[in-house]
């Protein structure tokens, strides 16, 4: 018994010792509003990173890609009839649907008509210095 308490607080000693020590040379510094930190943005519909409202009023996509929430696949696919357009993925209650028609007009429908509404989906990425 005596023994394993020995080992015992020998342990806690060596542990103590490393966590103190550390595994090199480390300096612990502060760091200011003002380090180089990247700032953030509102989110909103003129951040410079979403595609512009008057490109998705030309010919410019060749297909786009749309998301939508429904309850299940069923709903799902009722949506894509709705609007003429083809469902790609449905997983977890998010509908991804493809199609060659302008979002603009498909929008103006969905409201037109009170279906579900369709969102354009953007690939956007998170800022990081080089």
């Amino acid at each position: 018994m005596k023994m394993k308490l020995i080992v015992l607080v020998l342990g806690l000693v060596v542990l103590a010792a490393v966590g103190i020590c550390g595994c090199g040379n480390r300096e612990l510094s502060n760091m200011t509003a003002d380090d180089s930190l990247p700032s953030f943005q509102k989110l909103d519909s003129s951040n410079e990173d979403s595609p512009p409202a008057d490109s998705l009023e030309d010919n410019s996509w060749a297909e786009t890609e749309l998301v939508a929430l429904a309850d299940t696949r069923e709903d799902a696919e009722e949506i894509a009839e709705l609007y003429g357009i083809e469902l790609s993925t449905y997983s977890y209650g998010v509908a991804t649907y493809t199609t060659d028609k302008n979002p603009l007009e498909l929008r103006a429908l969905g409201e037109e008509n009170g279906y579900p509404e369709l969102t354009p989906n953007y690939e956007n990425e998170l800022y990081t210095e080089p």
